[in-house]
């Protein structure tokens, strides 16, 4: 036994004395890609874009530039070519696809390397560029970020006030292959007048990738409000009809945000359509208000106003998706999960079906803040 414990401190020792950073990368020898970005040239060829910081170089601390490729696999090795250091590439954090890409559909599956390679991430942030992507990885704005960390902060930051989505690489793969949704992403332009990147909403696709249409801010705050992702704090903004504006500025405005939400979605089927009923109860603060009015005498009435217009603003929204024919709340997974015999024949155009569905809400908006004005 003595013998047997001897011998391993032995070996634990050797181990111990061994030289433990002979595979070492100094930082200021690597290239480490944080931004990735795809699209279609002028000559509608794919090309591959990467922005990656640059240690130990004060002249330049970003390295941008564009590649053509035929595949993401092929693209690491002529990224490799263009880089002073050793290549790191597994940890971007934002996928750029860029709005000439999106017209066409199935361009996913470029995407097939991200989740074959079980070294690579997939919790990159997807985002979709209005304009081509040469043009934002051409940009070194002054007095920002790098880029990539520009990006996903952007991305984190507003999903969580309910303004856009947070969809990763993974939740693209689900959204891009679950029947009974379409898939959305953050959207983002570029500002010339301000030099400036900015989040301008959400970019919504059809069930095969294609671009459909894109969500405003108010637009993006409903639709997660449908999908009970909407966290609390989220703000909407109503014009109430009837109230007065002056010449110059539009003081019929009220404001509130969401302190509580309770969705709650129920399908059928007759008549040879789907039918939903949504209900949804909303507590909130009263954070603004232009025009007069006496909301201790006046407030059920007002919250009658406020449960209007977001009735009629989500009613729109359906409708918009119902033009485009695509589904991105996921109305098509409660009616497979209940309605499974209907569904099953429109597992594969399910965006089609929904068109023809019928949606109704029921919406009550209780106020339980007034704030410290009287």
């Amino acid at each position: 036994m003595r013998k047997t414990m001897r011998i391993t401190m032995i070996l634990l020792l050797f181990v111990l004395i061994l030289p433990g950073c002979g595979d070492k990368v100094d930082l200021e020898e690597a290239a480490v890609p944080l931004a990735a970005g795809i699209d279609l040239d002028e000559n509608n060829k794919l090309r591959f874009y990467v922005s990656n910081p640059v240690f130990g170089d004060k002249s330049n601390d970003v390295q941008q530039y564009n590649i053509p490729v035929s595949s993401l696999r092929e693209s690491r090795s002529i990224q490799d070519a263009y880089t002073s250091g050793a290549l790191e590439g597994r940890n971007y954090q934002v996928y750029v696809v860029g709005r000439k890409l999106l017209q066409h559909e199935d361009w996913f599956k470029i995407l097939d390397v991200i989740f074959r390679d079980a070294r690579n991430t997939v919790l990159d942030r997807m985002v979709a560029f209005d304009g081509p992507v040469e043009e934002m990885f051409a940009v070194k704005p002054k007095g920002q970020p790098p880029l990539p960390v520009l990006l996903r902060g952007m991305v984190d930051s507003k999903s969580k006030r309910g303004t856009t989505v947070l969809t990763t690489a993974q939740d693209m793969h689900r959204q891009i292959y679950e029947e009974g949704l379409t898939p959305s992403l953050s959207e983002v332009d570029y500002d010339s007048k301000q030099k400036s990147f900015r989040l301008i909403g959400t970019a919504l696709l059809t069930h095969k990738g294609k671009y459909a249409a894109s969500l405003g801010y108010q637009e993006s705050v409903l639709l997660n409000l449908l999908k009970k992702k909407a966290t609390k704090g989220v703000s909407l903004s109503f014009a109430i009809p009837g109230e007065p504006n002056a010449d110059v500025f539009e003081l019929d405005k009220a404001s509130f945000g969401i302190r509580k939400i309770e969705t709650k979605i129920k399908s059928s089927y007759s008549d040879n359509r789907f039918r939903f009923r949504v209900q949804m109860k909303v507590s909130a603060a009263l954070t603004e208000q232009l025009f007069k009015y006496d909301i201790q005498q006046q407030a059920n009435a007002l919250e009658r106003q406020l449960s209007q217009q977001l009735k009629d603003q989500l009613e729109e929204l359906i409708h918009k998706f119902q033009r485009n024919r695509i589904d991105p709340v996921g109305f098509g997974i409660y009616a497979r999960a209940y309605q499974y015999q209907h569904f099953k024949p429109f597992e594969d155009a399910w965006g089609e079906a929904f068109s023809h569905a019928e949606v109704d809400f029921d919406v009550r908006v209780k106020i339980i803040s007034m704030g410290t004005i009287r």
